[in-house]
């Protein structure tokens, strides 16, 4: 074979600048959706998530203090608030939804860019980079990451970082080590934790290499690793320093194994992921997002050719990565993440041990490209590469037209399925299927391979061909990947908060709480509950203050109260959400909750692992007491029923009393309950529409996406009724039935008044409640929550309302509790907050009184009276309190975290300095050849 025909110092040319335009115009077209439809990624991390985080960066009123959630928590020190992340800038001069799509689509092309800038670095031609490059970009890895923007964004700058890393080992320059620490801040500063943990694993394993091989010593590849990563902690000291600071306010702690292990893959998911495309569709144990790999059966052939023709550093060290890659997907199976998780400070704080397959995402499509150099170098293919080929191509087609006999559904599932946007549950995580995918584009690239060989195709031809097989696979999977879009009308907002808005502007202190004991926030997308009740962070983008919501920095002192307070929902995780299990009406008073929105009479009967009926029967559940209710609501579904007709009963709700039935309800197909779309065989069409209202996440279907997998059914009773019973009746005579939960409405509406209920969820208002601040003089100690739960709890309407400050700290009212003259009455007058970062308030105090505030309280809040600075206490276990004499007075609390600013000081002097000594050695770091060419 000839040796590869490499240019010394390859030059950026107009070859370079047509390549990228192919490789952009080839990322436009698979996010046509996005980029032409004005869509939005529809899933739970960017509908509920990242799309109303990145809209804080838009509003005006919001500074470092974020008072839609949890009564208040910092903004300055939660990664993933990025406010450092320079890019947001496009937030402050483009409408929410094009900046979200440009901050989308821009960083989606970022990737591929720089992974070609890396490639043309390593010294392979401009079709070698463009071949890597386009496998990179049309990747199911890659394009999945559109729905995970932290992700996205923080993988984005790897190449960039790995070309310059490389670069300084090879040369064993501080200055190119140092431009690496440019674009590892900026994954820093993306706020994702996996991103950076493993791509300071992929440093280090390159300096270990470089000095395994006798590239360079071992001090100097350490010296590498350093300035690399002092640099970019320097830069990024506004963002580690405030989150360093706050850490032990969070419940952010330790993950058990289990879970830390949520998300692994098996051996034949594994390779799934990497020949099939996707491991399984499951969402609970791997989902397609996060468990593939896939880049095409044309790319891995050329893998083959190239792993062995990169240099001897960077081949090792590349496939070091991979296999690590592996060994943490692995999880259990591999080991490594265990030992990691047992051995590693730190690493017990890492989820999802699926996403270290970024390492093998960048290292694939590197091979390829350096396989398509060496394949390219060949000017006259010798007989046995030939015989090689030949027989490959041979042996696919047999097992391609061996399918057609075997599997009936093999040609409209695989070979036209993305062309014609139908999807078959037959495919869904066949690895039959997976392999027969392999075996068809490898068949076909085969084919051209051996065309090329012999001389009957020239390389223009030949090489567009490849280009198009790449493109035509990822396109393909665009089904499989269940890339779906929203319009950007998903966030108009929904009837129910227009009753809301109205009333909000009557006071900007309003406070909701949304209440729906049914809604499974780590899962719900798009069901009608979602958006009337915000969740999970939908108060953001609406700008209403919920003393709920979701994110991993909640506050745990805040947490602590409520919990204590009002239980935990179930449908919640702990680690990442405060939600209400019960709703007592003093809590909603103190924390001046002026509207509920959803079902305080409700209560769940039942939840847990499903309740299941293979045959005829009858499940029931119980009540502990008889209760009066109102309506009672399932969340259920079929199995096995798809061919029962639209209508059909099949079962019956009894709801009674004393084993005497008070009124009953029937179960019919596609109307109450619907069965599970999994179970349709792909060659007949549903027998029956989708039931009421769905849960979970959209499922393929033959016609696109259907909206079900849980069922969710509301029974009305006649008149409010004393039960004590509910249970269901299935006379099927095939399938299954399945229960997830149960949920009674009681005639208890905790002592709300019905607002409305012309939206899609009801509002109550909570006529007591009043501002989210009150004036006492009464002030318990407290070593306990639950000294200060209860007391609240027993606490007779009308009566002063106690401040409760730890028995640790000392504060007593010092003035005499004689009555000012000039203050009949003791009461706040106005509470002002035209800033997030600022809260004045207006006092009319009788007596020398404490002034308690109902936000979370922090060390960087500061407070004056009158212009006079004054201490705050923490009060009420996590809110704010401060003294006042009596007298009319102002009160002012503004939130200066004086560690951000310092950070972003030290961050801004390190990031201008390193530009300094970057522009003082131009020649150290700007040449893209960055290794010697492979003997």
């Amino acid at each position: 074979m000839d040796t590869i025909k490499l240019s010394i110092y390859p030059r950026l040319n107009r070859n370079d600048i047509g390549a990228l335009l192919i490789l952009c115009a080839a990322g436009l077209i698979l996010n046509y959706p996005i980029v032409f439809q004005n869509g939005i990624s529809l899933d739970g991390d960017s509908l509920l998530f990242f799309y109303p985080l990145r809209a804080m960066h838009s509003d005006p009123e919001i500074g470092l203090w974020n008072p839609y959630l949890f009564c208040g928590f910092p903004r300055d020190a939660n990664p993933q608030s990025q406010i450092l992340y320079f890019p947001n800038f496009v937030f402050h001069i483009l409408p929410l939804h094009a900046a979200y799509a440009v901050i989308v689509i821009g960083h989606y092309l970022m990737g591929g860019v720089f992974l070609y800038l890396f490639l043309r670095g390593l010294r392979l031609s401009p079709a070698a980079a463009l071949f890597g490059s386009l496998v990179f970009v049309s990747s199911t890895f890659w394009r999945c990451k559109i729905t995970n923007l932290g992700l996205l964004e923080g993988i984005a700058w790897i190449p960039a970082m790995l070309h310059f890393y490389i670069l300084g080992l090879e040369r064993n320059s501080w200055v190119s080590a140092l431009a690496a620490s440019l674009p590892l801040s900026c994954v820093i500063l993306a706020g994702v934790p996996h991103t950076v943990v493993y791509s300071v694993i992929f440093l280090l394993l390159l300096s270990l290499v470089f000095w395994a091989m006798r590239e360079i010593s071992l001090y100097a590849g350490f010296k590498s690793l350093g300035i690399t990563l002092g640099g970019a902690i320097m830069i990024t000291a506004g963002l580690w320093l405030p989150a360093w600071d706050y850490a032990s306010e969070t419940q952010r702690t330790w993950l058990e194994l289990e879970d830390a292990l949520a998300g692994s893959l098996g051996w034949s998911e594994i390779g799934r992921a990497i020949v099939g495309g996707l491991s399984q569709p499951d969402i609970s144990r791997c989902d397609p997002w996060e468990g593939t790999c896939y880049i095409g059966a044309t790319a891995l052939l050329f893998f083959t050719f190239g792993w062995k023709n990169a240099g001897r550093a960077v081949r090792y060290s590349f496939a070091l990565a991979a296999i690590f890659s592996l060994l943490c997907t692995l999880g259990r199976q591999g080991g490594l993440f265990v030992i990691l998780y047992d051995y590693l400070p730190g690493w017990k704080f890492l989820n999802l041990p699926n996403r270290s397959l970024l390492l093998l995402a960048l290292v694939l499509p590197t091979f390829a490209a350096f396989g398509m150099e060496r394949f390219l170098s060949i000017e006259r293919f010798d007989r046995k590469i030939r015989l090689i080929t030949g027989v490959i191509t041979a042996g696919t087609l047999l097992a391609c037209l061996s399918a057609l006999f075997s599997h009936p559904w093999f040609v409209r599932t695989v070979i036209y399925s993305g062309l014609t946007k139908t999807f078959y549950p037959d495919s869904i995580s066949d690895s039959v299927w997976a392999l027969l995918v392999f075996c068809l584009w490898t068949c076909i690239t085969g084919s051209v391979l051996l065309f090329y060989m012999f001389n009957k195709i020239r390389f223009p031809l030949f090489y567009t061909i490849l280009l198009l097989l790449v493109f035509a696979q990822s396109m393909q999977y665009s089904q499989r990947l269940f890339l779906q879009c929203t319009p950007e009308m998903y966030f108009d907002p929904p009837r129910t908060l227009h009753v809301l808005q109205a009333k909000a502007e009557q006071g900007s202190t309003m406070r909701i709480c949304g209440y729906a004991p049914c809604i499974d926030t780590g899962s719900d997308v798009r069901s009608s509950f979602v958006k009337p009740v915000l969740m999970h962070r939908l108060p953001e983008l609406y700008k209403i203050h919920e003393i709920q919501g979701y994110d991993p920095m909640y506050p745990a002192r805040y947490a602590e109260l409520l919990r204590a307070w009002a239980g935990h929902s179930h449908a919640t995780d702990q680690t990442r959400t405060v939600r209400l299990d019960r709703l007592p009406k003093r809590l909603l008073d103190i924390l001046g909750v002026r509207y509920v929105i959803g079902y305080p009479n409700q209560e769940i009967l039942y939840a847990g692992k499903s309740a299941e009926l293979n045959e005829p029967g009858i499940l029931g559940s119980s009540l502990k007491t008889p209760r009066i209710v109102e309506s009672v609501s399932f969340r259920w579904l079929t199995a096995g029923l798809e061919r029962a007709p639209q209508g059909m009963e099949l079962g019956r709700v009894v709801v009674s009393s004393a084993t005497r039935t008070i009124e009953q309800f029937p179960i019919r197909a596609g109307m109450e309950i619907s069965n599970y779309i999994l179970d349709f065989p792909a060659e007949k069409a549903a027998a029956h529409r989708s039931a009421f209202t769905y849960r979970w996440l959209p499922i393929p279907a033959r016609g696109g996406y259907t909206d079900v997998r849980h069922y969710y059914r509301t029974f009305d009773l006649s008149q409010p009724t004393e039960i004590d019973q509910v249970s269901v009746e299935f006379f099927a005579p095939t399938g299954r039935l399945a229960i997830f939960e149960i949920d009674i409405h009681t005639d208890d509406h905790k002592g709300l008044s019905l607002l409305s209920d012309q939206g899609e969820m009801p509002v109550y208002e909570n006529k007591e409640a009043d501002f989210p601040a009150y004036l006492t003089r009464q002030m318990h100690h407290y070593e306990r929550v639950h000294e200060i739960t209860d007391i609240f709890d027993h606490l007779q309407h009308g009566n002063e309302i106690p401040v409760f400050i730890h028995s640790d700290e000392t504060a007593m009212l010092e003035s005499s509790p004689i009555p000012s003259e000039k203050n009949p009455d003791n009461a706040i007058s106005e509470i002002r907050r035209t800033h997030s970062d600022r809260i004045e308030i207006d006092v009319k105090a009788r007596h020398d009184s404490y002034l308690v505030v109902s936000e979370n309280y922090s060390p960087h809040w500061n407070a004056d009276i009158d212009g006079i600075p004054t201490k705050i206490y923490r009060a009420n276990h996590a809110f704010m309190a401060v003294r006042i004499s009596a007298d009319e007075h102002t009160i002012t609390f503004h939130y200066l975290p004086k560690l951000f600013y310092f950070g972003c000081s030290a961050g801004g002097s390190a990031f201008i300095m390193i530009l300094f000594l970057l522009a003082m050695n131009p020649h150290r770091w700007l040449l893209t050849a960055a290794l010697k060419p492979p003997n």
